[in-house]
């Protein structure tokens, strides 16, 4: 990867100090490290999250996981409780609406492996759905194959994962106006059926 997260907010002017919340869409260390960098960020995770993933390593030896992602004191794992009933955004039915104003939401979406969120935040034009790892590939988006590997081996619930990518396409093909950004494909436009970058 040629540039990191803090060169991307030095490029747009952003200190990572002034950075509120960070949210992961789960624990891999691919997707929740170095919160040492954002010095006063919440890390915001899922429900279930630490359950499955603590105690890590180095406290657990045998650990795949690392400590470093939760540190003491700035990390918010939301409950179930925090995911409301939700309209207009079918095939959902519930989300953690962070802000309160619709702008930002969080849908359990534990495919992948328990505490996996995706995230959809309200953008000019429409809506920006960050999928984190409910694929990694965007053909997933446009056909099952039955009885095919498709990547499922990635996921501790394939079952889940299936359902999820489903709703995703659902969704988005429903509105028309969904920018899909997976964290290892780029964005991907339903509209014109391609890759943004």
């Amino acid at each position: 990867v040629p540039k990191d997260t803090l060169s991307g907010l030095a490029r747009n002017g952003v200190a990572p100090e002034s950075i509120d919340y960070l949210f992961c869409s789960h624990a891999h260390f691919d997707h929740a490290s170095d919160p040492e960098k954002f010095p006063n960020t919440k890390i915001v995770y899922d429900a279930e999250t630490q359950a499955h993933v603590q105690p890590a390593y180095p406290i657990n030896p045998e650990s795949r996981f690392l400590e470093s992602p939760f540190p003491e004191g700035r990390t918010l794992e939301l409950t179930k409780g925090d995911f409301k009933p939700i309209e207009g955004f079918a095939p959902w039915d519930a989300a953690c609406d962070f802000f309160g104003d619709g702008s930002f939401l969080l849908i359990d979406a534990p495919g992948h492996m328990p505490g996996h969120t995706i995230a959809l935040a309200r953008v000019e034009g429409g809506y920006l759905l960050f999928g984190g790892d409910s694929c990694h590939c965007e053909a997933h988006l446009k056909e099952f194959v039955p009885g095919s590997r498709m990547g499922f081996g990635m996921h501790k619930y394939a079952g889940r994962t299936r359902e999820n990518i489903s709703k995703i396409v659902e969704f988005a093909k429903a509105r028309g106006d969904v920018w899909i950004c997976l964290a290892h494909v780029g964005t991907y436009d339903t509209r014109i059926g391609r890759r943004l970058w």
